[in-house]
């Protein structure tokens, strides 16, 4: 329940800040940088993503095994 309750939340903080920016300006500046640049910033982020989630893997050790990369990386993910 509280999952959801929290899901809920960060959505409705999202739409605030998209709402007081304006969906028309976000969309504007994301066209005037481009595809190739807004890539390019979001690689270190997920280079730093990856390389954290395996750390947690290699700190995990042996329970490690259970647990799979992925979901260790959606974990990190979300508690950034």
């Amino acid at each position: 329940m509280l999952r959801y309750i929290l899901l809920a939340l960060g959505l409705i903080v999202l739409g605030v800040l998209v709402w007081q920016i304006g969906p028309g300006n976000i969309y504007d500046a994301a066209l005037r940088l481009g595809p190739l640049p807004l890539v390019i910033i979001l690689i270190p982020s997920l280079l730093m993503y990856v390389i954290e989630a395996y750390g947690w893997k290699l700190v995990l050790g042996a329970f490690a095994q259970v647990i799979p990369f992925w979901r260790l990386l959606t974990i990190r993910t979300a508690g950034e």
